[in-house]
């Protein structure tokens, strides 16, 4: 059995892991919106106006959940925002590239890092997502209050 400071560890490497493929995405789809706006609508699920939308918020979304997941008191709600962004992403490409068989860029990674949207695609979702769960699973449990919450907790004392 692993005793508190390797699975702390374990943790940290699992956040690091999936914020440092969140930061590069993320990056990448900042700097090239137009690019990305293309790749979403490639995707035949939402109207042009929207796609231009998410092309500009989503990375930011990606790039704050990054950090969120590197910082142990916010990682939680980091692998929250990453879990429901991996699930929206393996949806789509489900949808778009295995059902309707559209032959699609996956957007991941812009141009450069194009890869076609299908099976691999989500499989290295579903490998991100494994390890957003290990980032959370692996964090050492405590009975303090205090390390749960990531909060220091004061006790307040009253006098007469």
């Amino acid at each position: 059995m692993m005793n508190r400071h390797q699975l702390r560890a374990l943790s940290h490497l699992c956040a690091l892991g999936v914020a440092g493929a969140f930061v590069w995405a993320s990056s990448i789809k900042i700097w090239e919106p137009r690019q990305f706006a293309m790749d979403i609508t490639n995707y035949r699920i939402l109207p042009e106006s929207l796609a231009n939308l998410m092309a500009i918020l989503l990375p930011w979304w990606e790039l704050a959940a990054a950090i969120a997941l590197i910082i142990p008191a916010t990682r939680k709600s980091g692998a929250m925002l990453v879990t429901g962004m991996l699930m929206m992403f393996i949806c789509a490409v489900s949808y778009s590239a295995l059902y309707k068989g559209l032959h699609i860029d996956c957007g991941c990674f812009g141009k450069d890092g194009s890869a076609m949207a299908g099976w691999k695609t989500i499989g290295l979702d579903v490998f991100l997502l494994a390890a957003t769960v290990g980032a959370v699973w692996f964090l050492p449990r405590s009975g303090s209050d205090q390390t749960r919450s990531g909060f220091p907790i004061e006790a307040v004392s009253q006098t007469a």
